[in-house]
């Protein structure tokens, strides 16, 4: 549904807390995030507008995906949401890795 829309990716901070964001017709869908070191990512929550579908988030996870891949990081999440959406995208989980991280 959303795969031929441009979508800028935003990144924003809020006290301390770091989001990937998408804003659509003024609803946005965000997944926060926090880095373990400078080449780990962990994927904390995912916080939508009821108003955005379900594929936004899948989309928003897509998007996080090519810009971790360009920037070399590896992808981590314990969210249960995220690890849902996962499961409905087998690419997808071949670039995130659930549960614990190494350090």
């Amino acid at each position: 549904m959303y795969e031929n829309a441009i979508i800028p990716l935003i990144f924003r901070s809020d006290e301390n807390q770091l989001f990937y964001e998408f804003i659509l017709n003024g609803q946005s869908a965000s997944i926060e995030y926090r880095f373990i070191d400078k080449n780990q990512l962990m994927l904390m929550n995912i916080n939508k507008s009821k108003y955005l579908a379900e594929d936004v988030t899948l989309a928003l996870i897509e998007r996080i995906m090519v810009h971790a891949r360009r920037m070399e990081y590896e992808v981590f999440t314990q969210c249960p949401a995220i690890i849902e959406h996962l499961k409905t995208n087998k690419q997808l989980q071949n670039y995130v890795r659930v549960g614990q991280y190494s350090s």
